[in-house]
């Protein structure tokens, strides 16, 4: 475990201070990677919860020029924050700062302000050679420009420190928004704008689209990355934050949980949002067995490692089967259930017979290895040859495997857990009639695309779908009204694969809705 997973867990009203550093108007103002009232914005609510926490809060400016350094408007007259000013690159290199901080004793040290390439990243090092675990809120800091702002969080990572953001650490401190000191704290967070530069888009890695497609790449979704022990193996999770009860997102088999980056930062308006890894895939450690029933346990042990009591559960593909499970065998744990093209009885023969005769083969070329370039388009053209911006998924292909030092890639799943969870898809068989859970499922049009593409190939997927898919997705949809008789069925256009992208939009609504609903009904 790394030394920023520990600061993540050890975070708490009792072991962090905060450490904000030259969040003063005209410096502010030369941030080109978040507009400055957004970045005056997240730091004033930053400084509200440290207030309503007794969270020890020290604040350095600088020297400008013969006037008095003044902090920006939404800092001024905290009353209990620390103001000191300094001369040097970093904090550290004070002595009354350095005293500080050891008398304070808090050892989860939150590093903001501007810039991150300056103040940020010198701070970062020196408070881990302290004995200080490090985490840094990204929207309370800004950049000199996107390519310098990126290539400094990466260094700031490599020091220790975990890049987060604002309502992470609010969620961190108090989950429940339902006491007192939650509810302040919601009204509190409901103040902050996550917007970014110019394009609109989440920045809690930060950086903008534009900039993924980049040699520099690196990854925009606005979530927390870490790992827990659970059952026994070590499960690597994602979480955005957000604000409300818990949703969990789990993917389906050979993927990751990456494919709901686009998907998952709609709802963090209204819940706490997590996906994470399943053993063998992605991130997490390849150990069997691979088996659905010790799939529930490794997510009954997740929620048991993140905290989370109870969580509504959405499962994509062979995901139905894990959260069609948890329900029925652990219904204390479980609110609602969304089926994302999971609500199929994968391990029925008809699937089995279907799978024989596949228009696509699954074996990936050698070609396609050759670069990431190659297997990007690879997965483009067999997944999701109807999604224009390719960008929405990179992160997810990027999981999929490992750069090689000549250039080429290779899968990140081994051969042997890939076979064996394939073998649970075709043999572990859904029991619907144990769960309690209300249920929405969602299906897609089709499972391959038979629109977009080569038209010889989608001849051939078209058939499969008439002959194969189709009559086996009546046949779910049938045994899932039957087994669980208030479940909602919705049909989306897209395919297997993409409809959460091509269908966003619908997915969104329809979930929203469902949880909603729920949440009021409960």
């Amino acid at each position: 475990m790394s030394k920023g997973t520990y600061a993540w867990d050890h975070l708490s009203t009792d072991s962090a201070q905060l450490l904000l550093c030259n969040l003063q108007p005209e410096i502010v103002a030369r941030s080109k990677t978040i507009p400055r009232d957004v970045l005056s914005n997240s730091a004033a609510v930053l400084l509200e919860i440290a207030r309503l926490f007794s969270l020890p809060t020290t604040m350095r400016v600088v020297p400008e020029g013969d006037t008095a350094p003044e902090l920006i408007p939404r800092l001024r007259g905290s009353g209990f924050a620390q103001e000191k000013l300094r001369a040097s690159a970093s904090p550290f290199f004070d002595e009354s700062t350095k005293n500080l901080f050891a008398q304070l004793k808090h050892k989860v040290l939150v590093i903001v302000g501007f810039a991150t390439e300056a103040v940020v990243l010198i701070a970062v090092p020196y408070a881990s050679a302290q004995g200080y675990e490090v985490l840094v809120p990204v929207n309370v800091c800004g950049g000199m420009s996107e390519l310098t702002e990126q290539a400094a969080l990466m260094q700031i990572r490599a020091a220790g420190a975990i890049t987060t953001l604002v309502e992470s650490i609010a969620t961190k401190l108090a989950p429940d928004f339902t006491t007192g000191l939650g509810k302040s704290l919601f009204t509190i967070v409901k103040g902050l704008r996550l917007t970014c530069s110019g394009d609109g888009n989440n920045r809690g890695e930060r950086t903008s689209m534009k900039t993924q497609t980049s040699v520099a790449w690196s990854e925009a979704a606005a979530h927390k990355s870490g790992f827990v022990t659970a059952n026994g193996i070590r499960l690597h999770y994602l979480d955005w934050g957000g604000l409300g009860p818990v949703l969990i997102l789990i993917h389906g088999g050979l993927d990751n949980a990456h494919i709901f980056d686009d998907l998952a930062p709609a709802f963090t308006e209204h819940f706490r949002v997590i996906a994470y890894d399943l053993r063998g895939h992605g991130r997490s450690e390849a150990k069997g067995p691979f088996d659905t029933t010790t799939r529930t346990e490794d997510l009954r042990g997740l929620m048991d490692s993140l905290g989370v009591a109870k969580a509504h559960l959405a499962g994509w593909s062979l995901g139905g089967n894990d959260i069609t499970a948890m329900a029925g065998t652990h219904p204390e744990r479980v609110d609602a259930i969304v089926y994302l093209e999971g609500a199929y009885d994968w391990g029925g023969p008809a699937l089995a017979e279907a799978f024989k005769s596949l228009p696509i083969d699954f074996l990936v070329p050698a070609s396609a290895m050759r670069s990431l370039a190659a297997y990007q388009e690879y997965q483009k053209t067999i997944w999701f040859p109807g999604l224009s911006d390719t960008s929405r998924f990179e992160a997810y292909v990027r999981d999929l495997v490992v750069m090689q030092s000549d250039g080429t890639v290779r899968a990140r799943m081994t051969d042997s857990a890939a076979q064996a969870v394939l073998s649970t898809v075709l043999t572990n068989r859904p029991d619907y009639n144990k769960v309690p859970s209300p249920a929405l499922a969602i299906y897609a049009d089709t499972f391959f695309d038979v629109r977009n593409g080569d038209p010889a190939q989608l001849a051939k997927n078209l058939a499969w779908e008439q002959k194969y898919m189709a009559p086996f997705r009546a046949a779910s949809i049938e045994r899932v009204r039957r087994e669980l008789p208030s479940v909602e069925i919705v049909k989306i256009p897209g395919t297997h694969k993409d409809f959460v992208f091509t269908s966003r939009e619908l997915v969104v609504s329809a979930m929203q809705r469902f949880l909603g609903e729920t949440e009021k009904g409960s």
